[in-house]
């Protein structure tokens, strides 16, 4: 186990250096702030690099040879997974986050303006607007 500095973390995991040190602020990879510089351990990067493997392709003949399986003769369950705990409570509270954008949208109608000035009342006979003689 050896622990190392940001810049060779960041060639360990072929990663920009600020890229590496936002994901360790934001807790995605495993890292530590004792004092004023960031330290890894050499084992956890390797260890969240493998949580981050995607799962083998299956061929078609696999598939059709799973589908011949009856349900007594089941194949035994395969488990696999992220295995930093890290990673796995940040997918879980962002699968869990309501999907909003931060941001109110416009209105899409606006809204009628209230008159500066208030109509006059009508005055005269004829309600014309004339004054009387």
């Amino acid at each position: 186990m050896k622990t190392l500095d940001l810049h060779t973390a960041a060639d360990l995991l072929h990663m920009h250096p600020s890229t590496v040190l936002a994901k360790a602020r934001a807790g995605d990879i495993p890292a530590a702030k004792p004092g004023k510089a960031w330290v890894f351990i050499d084992d956890d990067l390797i260890a969240y690099l493998r949580g981050l493997y995607t799962a083998p392709r299956q061929d078609a003949s696999e598939l059709k040879k799973e589908a011949v399986w009856s349900s007594s003769l089941k194949k035994p369950d395969q488990t696999t997974g992220i295995t930093n705990s890290a990673l796995t409570e940040r997918l879980y509270i962002e699968a869990l986050a309501p999907k909003t954008n931060g941001r109110r949208k416009k209105s899409p109608t606006k809204p009628e303006r209230m008159p500066t000035t208030l109509p006059r009342p009508a005055t005269g006979r004829a309600g014309l607007g004339k004054k009387p003689s």
